[in-house]
């Protein structure tokens, strides 16, 4: 994902953001390709990775969208909001 890409979601996805998140949590947005599909707060001593963003997505696809995806790690990215 380039950087101007990159900042538009991040725009895009703090304008629907009103509050900052709880003390000791952060927000991070995880994108699959060119979709933004969800924002997810996560403590602060958490890690983000590829791989644990990857999982968090093909849950989300599978619960809430009821679909499967191919998973391809290529396509993940995942970006700090707040």
């Amino acid at each position: 994902m380039s950087k101007s890409i990159r900042e538009a979601a991040k725009q895009e996805v703090n304008s629907y953001i009103y509050d900052k998140p709880k003390a000791g949590f952060k927000v991070y947005a995880l994108t699959y390709g060119a979709e933004i599909v969800m924002t997810l707060e996560v403590e602060t001593w958490e890690t983000m990775t590829k791989a644990k963003a990857l999982f968090i997505i093909a849950e989300h696809y599978e619960e809430i969208m009821q679909k499967q995806i191919k998973p391809n790690i290529h396509k993940v990215n995942y970006f700090r909001v707040a």
